[in-house]
């Protein structure tokens, strides 16, 4: 059966808070949490149990949810990794869930209807936009800027008709944003690591603005994805990957149906594929230089100057350059064995 993980932070905090100072309104993001502890429970099955499972999870300040599955969900507070890292071994296991958790972040709101008051009718209009989910049931939970910063900013979850990896639900999802040619979906949430956060923020002295922060759609029950061929990954040939015009060429796709999280982890693994690893010093700080430069140059959207600030900050993309420096490590590793496996037959 399928399930999902809960995952609570060690700092107890998990969602965004707001508060007023001279300057105005301050949203304090996501905290930078390193150590959960997790707990599998079963999926809740339809849109309605997802709706019930979504109040729950809005009042609890300390979780996030994980697609991922725990290896050894009784070891305590745990790092979230999918592959080994610096010497820690990895906590979570990628495994094919029947729900899509689809990410909508300051995606435009349809003339005539108010996102704040009617939230289901807002996402309604955009998920129909996808020929796959046109009519299908959803659960919802509005996102914790929601109301404070423009567009639609919520998740849902669709029932699926069979089984898939997140990472089969991102080619999904990525193909429709480029089929729409903006971004309608965040497909960063897709992977199986990635905190999907249901909780609503903590207000200090601020009313909230949305009455319904949860809510839900009656419909086709599940719904069938068409899901791309998955791509080949691109031959390193001198100074750019063979095929996509190296790193440089990702991102200029930046502010664009990709957004901004999706196209700098593409970059930085084309970095770590150029180099077989971390750039070394002085590469590292002029690639960072290249890479803040384009941030700040693309077109922001919704997004606020802190979230813009985050995305050119070095500490950001330095975190790129060790997920994908992992991932590549894993990618080589099942190669070897995969020989060995060979040579031994």
């Amino acid at each position: 059966m399928s399930g999902i993980t809960v995952a609570t932070a060690q700092g107890g905090i998990a969602t965004k808070q707001i508060r007023h100072t001279r300057a105005g309104l301050q949203i304090t993001d996501y905290p930078l949490e390193k150590w959960w502890r997790f707990y599998a429970l079963p999926s809740p099955g339809d849109a309605e149990g997802w709706a019930d499972f979504l109040s729950e999870r809005q009042a609890d300040f300390a979780s996030c949810c994980l697609y991922a599955e725990p290896i050894n969900a009784f070891a305590g507070y745990q790092r979230r990794l999918i592959h080994d890292a610096e010497g820690a071994t990895a906590t979570l296991r990628e495994v094919a869930r029947d729900y899509l958790v689809l990410d909508f972040d300051s995606t435009a709101v349809s003339d005539g209807i108010d996102f704040v008051t009617d939230p289901a009718s807002a996402i309604g209009v955009v998920i129909d936009t996808f020929e796959e989910l046109r009519g299908v049931a959803f659960a919802l939970a509005v996102s914790a800027s929601a109301g404070f910063k423009p567009g639609i900013r919520a998740k849902a979850v669709v029932m699926l008709s069979e089984t898939l990896m997140p990472s089969a639900m991102r080619r999904w999802a990525q193909a429709m944003n480029a089929r729409a040619g903006i971004k309608l979906l965040d497909p960063a949430v897709l992977a199986p690591a990635q905190p999907l956060y249901f909780a609503k923020l903590i207000l200090h002295g601020i009313e909230d603005p949305i009455r319904q922060r949860v809510g839900m759609r009656a419909g086709i029950e599940r719904a069938s994805l068409k899901i791309p061929a998955e791509r080949q990954n691109p031959e390193a040939t001198g100074g750019v990957i063979a095929g996509s015009g190296g790193w440089r060429a990702h991102l200029g796709q930046l502010g664009g149906a990709r957004g901004f999280h999706d196209v700098l982890l593409t970059a930085a693994g084309a970095v770590v594929g150029h180099y077989c690893g971390a750039p070394p010093e002085p590469a590292a700080s002029l690639i960072h230089e290249f890479v803040r430069n384009a941030v700040l140059k693309a077109d922001p959207g919704a997004r606020d100057e802190r979230e813009i600030a985050r995305y050119a900050s070095r500490r950001f993309w330095d975190d790129l350059i060790g997920h994908a420096g992992r991932r590549e490590h894993h990618r080589v590793d099942k190669i070897i064995t995969s020989i060995a496996g060979i040579r031994r037959a």
